[in-house]
């Protein structure tokens, strides 16, 4: 600590601060212009995907708003996919709990077999959740276009018969 701060004196280290710095002013300048292109470059890659994505949930959406049956049936879809995460999510704390329990023994006898349960309850309990999760973004996903596509039916659908 005291060289560097003999070192701070010095002419040598105050002239390579200031070259170092326009150096990278110098690098900076030249860089600027390709990496802006490649980042606009990237932006339109990701914004055409996102267009594409959107397209096909449009046709989804009025591909179910045409069809009740088919709005039906999704909505069944996921709400079993939904009941499924849960299912799976209770799983992972199950597991959780399992491993909370293996990894409290106290070391001993079985202490490496202990310590295998204990790893495979975390592994199993981590892999639960994370697929529960995951059925539960798809099933919200699902019934946002099931919701979607019902609201569509009802403003842009045939008259309404219920009205008598």
């Amino acid at each position: 600590m005291d060289e560097f701060v003999a070192s701070l004196g010095t002419a040598y280290w105050w002239l390579s601060v200031v070259l170092v710095g326009i150096a990278i002013n110098l690098v900076s300048a030249y860089l600027k212009r390709p990496i802006d292109s490649a980042m606009s470059r990237v932006s339109a890659v990701s914004e055409r995907a996102q267009h594409l994505l959107l397209c096909r949930a449009y046709d989804e959406i009025a591909c179910l708003a045409a069809c009740p049956i088919e709005t039906a049936l999704t909505r069944d879809a996921a709400h079993v996919l939904a009941l499924r995460g849960l299912v799976e999510v209770l799983c992972g704390i199950v597991f959780f709990i399992f491993a909370t329990i293996f990894g409290t023994v106290p070391s001993g006898s079985s202490s490496s077999a202990a310590h295998l349960w204990f790893n495979i309850s975390l592994a199993l309990g981590g892999l639960a959740t994370i697929l529960g999760l995951t059925a539960i973004s798809a099933a919200k996903s699902e019934l946002r276009l099931v919701r979607l596509a019902t609201r569509m039916t009802y403003q842009v659908g045939p008259p309404n018969v219920w009205r008598r």
